[in-house]
């Protein structure tokens, strides 16, 4: 804060003119978190973070980012800090701010365990915890294909799973296609349900 100081001079006469001194006093830590804290996934892959800056006594100096601390479930499990940095010279900084965090997992959940506002004595104090998911996306190519069980007339067509990571959402059923190349050339599909609610699948589900 700054502060404006006179000093004036007095004798019998009476009280001199003043002189004067402004005092700014040194940063410190913010001491009350970020408000009205929103998280909302808006892709597969980032969610946007909102929120309503503190009381502008209670920054303590000017906010020069935030950071965010987030881990992931079932993927991006070790915990992770992302600084981002507040570009604005104002200070006091009030009214609400938004940023993407990108460079997400698809379909994972995400507990952001901090928000924290800093400054250049610090980081101040954690914001409560809130949980968000990144949305679904298309998944990727089965994978292991084998035909078996080969007659004249039939086979039998084997697969796993997407790799895990790849599957991008709960997998609700499999779509097999197959066409004749010289005869029965018609295309015919065939959709196969999965009767479970594990994610992600793996072999063996």
């Amino acid at each position: 804060n700054n502060y404006t100081v006179l000093i004036r001079a007095n004798n019998g006469a009476g009280e001199g003119a003043a002189a004067m001194i402004i005092v700014r006093t040194l940063e410190a830590v913010p001491t009350v978190s970020p408000q009205n804290l929103n998280v909302t996934s808006n892709t597969p892959t980032s969610i946007t973070v909102c929120f309503k800056f503190p009381e502008g006594s209670t920054q303590n100096g000017l906010i020069t980012s935030f950071n965010v601390t987030l881990d992931g479930y079932p993927f991006n499990t070790e915990s992770q800090t992302i600084s981002i940095p507040i570009t604005s010279t104002v200070y006091p900084l009030t009214g609400s701010m938004c940023s993407d965090v990108t460079n997400l997992e698809e379909y994972n959940e995400y507990n952001i365990s901090s928000i924290v506002l800093v400054n250049s004595a610090g980081v101040g104090p954690s914001s409560p915890s809130i949980k968000v998911q990144t949305l679904e996306t298309v998944p990727a190519l089965p994978t292991n294909l084998n035909s078996t069980n080969i007659t004249s007339t039939s086979f039998c067509v084997t697969f796993n799973p997407p790799i895990n990571i790849t599957q991008n959402g709960p997998i609700t059923s499999y779509t097999i296609t197959y066409q004749g190349e010289l005869f029965n050339t018609t295309e015919y599909n065939i959709t196969v349900s999965v009767n479970t609610v594990v994610y992600p699948l793996t072999e063996s589900s």
